[in-house]
């Protein structure tokens, strides 16, 4: 016992001579983030460690950087933020001293009108708290209604980077110049429903909204961001809308990142027609529902002609919910992304499997034979009827057994979804699988439901 004792004061002597600064450091690392969607989790992350010793808690207290994510919630019952709700933000906008905050408002389930926020004293407080301390937002997640007033915003926002408005009852228009002036202002995200008059567009590198923007609008607003990196939105597509108003092909030179939701039908034809984009490196494609595109539309042919007309080097290419029909191929779209890396094809897609498998795969002796896709690494594929068990166990491994030193990259992960049972794959192709998978490759199979059907090497489930 005594040998014991002796240990664990050695132990706990030790932990004593950890300095202060170190300790600082390694409870940054138990800091909720501040985009967490329940704000009780990261609090908790937090004052963990304010509840494991005296000194420890006087570090934590005293590290400002700790206590600058300012999370608020309504609670769900009863129907109001809870009164101490103020006192915990007032003590946590004490302890950050003078350090950038990052705001993230959330509001309470409970909250079903505009009524709820207007005569909710302690959610006034809070945000009048918040409205007072605007100087110092670095990253701000806020609700709003037709009633919210931002305009005590107007002017200072000297340190906002990264701003995201939500729209807890459906419909919300931010009128005024609020957000007009804010220097460093880069990332916008908005919310469905959510509209603002006036913002510094073009010093945006990032956009993202749920809202659906027509064809134009979309166009017009590209206009307005000359330094955008990465947009993503969904558009309503009306034939023949016009793109006169547009000077089309529109050249955004820095946009790297395009993902488009566009309502049915699938037909984004039209909208790829307007663009020349040359340092684009990311395109995700998908319709807000099942495929039914005009099978006249070949939309594939549309992302060929945009890629050769933009001369980018497309890395990553996902498609979802897109009806593939016209002339042009999956290898005719590969024939034009020969620097393609990530390769996606996921739910609701008509495409022939069989051609995608055909195109993807690397010849026997691909150091002197070229292939498509050399440097491919990450493929995900969505069964479809005429899908052959033979012809993709023979893909997986003409994928990832590469010839060293050769011009084919080897492949990382391979995934096939929507699979109806394991019962397609024969006990040979699932020995083949399983070996790939004990060597090292990440691979994957499941159902509609994503739920997995070939796990672990020797192990189905159906």
């Amino acid at each position: 016992m005594q040998m014991i004792s002796d240990k664990s004061r050695v132990l706990i002597a030790s932990i004593h001579t950890v300095p202060r600064e170190i300790l600082a450091e390694i409870f940054s690392y138990l800091k909720g983030g501040y985009r967490d969607k329940v704000p009780a989790h990261a609090r908790t992350e937090t004052l963990l460690p304010t509840h494991v010793c005296q000194r420890w808690r006087e570090i934590a207290l005293s590290t400002p950087t700790l206590w600058n994510n300012i999370y608020i919630n309504g609670s769900s019952s009863p129907k109001s933020v809870r009164d101490s709700e103020v006192e915990c933000i007032s003590a946590w906008l004490a302890r950050a001293k003078d350090c950038p905050l990052a705001i993230n408002l959330r509001r309470s389930e409970s909250w079903s009108n505009e009524y709820d926020f207007a005569t909710d004293d302690s959610w006034t407080t809070i945000f009048d708290i918040l409205l007072r301390n605007s100087h110092r937002w670095r990253h701000a997640i806020l609700i709003s209604t037709s009633r919210t007033d931002f305009s005590g915003l107007r002017n200072n926002l000297p340190l906002l980077e990264t701003l995201e408005i939500n729209s807890p009852l459906g419909f919300a228009h931010v009128s005024g110049d609020a957000f007009e002036i804010a220097p460093r202002l880069s990332n916008l995200t908005l919310s469905l429903g959510t509209y603002i008059d006036i913002l510094p567009w073009a010093q945006l590198k990032v956009f993202v909204t749920d809202h659906d923007l027509s064809l134009v609008h979309c166009l017009g607003l590209l206009q307005k961001m000359p330094n955008i990196v990465s947009i993503s939105t969904e558009i309503w597509y009306i034939n023949p809308e016009s793109c006169g108003v547009i000077n089309a092909p529109l050249s955004m030179t820095k946009l790297e990142s395009l993902s488009i939701v566009e309502i049915n039908p699938f037909s984004m034809s039209g909208f790829l027609t307007c663009l020349t984009l040359p340092s684009l490196k990311s395109i995700k494609f998908s319709a807000d529902g099942p495929p039914d595109g005009d099978p006249d539309d070949d939309w594939g042919l549309a992302v060929i002609s945009m890629v050769q007309r933009s001369a980018c080097s497309i890395k990553s290419l996902e498609i979802e919910s897109a009806f593939w029909s016209g002339p042009s191929t999956i290898g005719d779209l590969l024939q034009v992304t020969p620097q393609l890396e990530t390769f996606g094809i996921g739910s609701n897609t008509e495409y022939d499997i069989s051609n995608a498998i055909q195109s993807l795969m690397v010849p026997i002796g691909a150091c002197s034979t070229p292939c498509l896709a050399p440097g491919l690494q990450h493929l995900k594929l969505l069964y479809q009827p005429s899908f052959e068990p033979q012809a993709f166990v023979d893909l997986v491994e003409s994928r990832w057994r590469v010839t060293p030193g050769g011009s084919v990259t080897i492949i990382r992960s391979i995934k096939l979804t929507h699979i109806p049972s394991a019962a397609i794959f024969s006990s040979s192709h699932l020995e083949r699988l399983g070996e790939f998978a004990a060597e090292g490759l990440d691979i994957e199979t499941s159902d509609a439901d994503e739920k997995p059907i070939l796990f672990e090497l020797g192990s189905v489930s159906s």
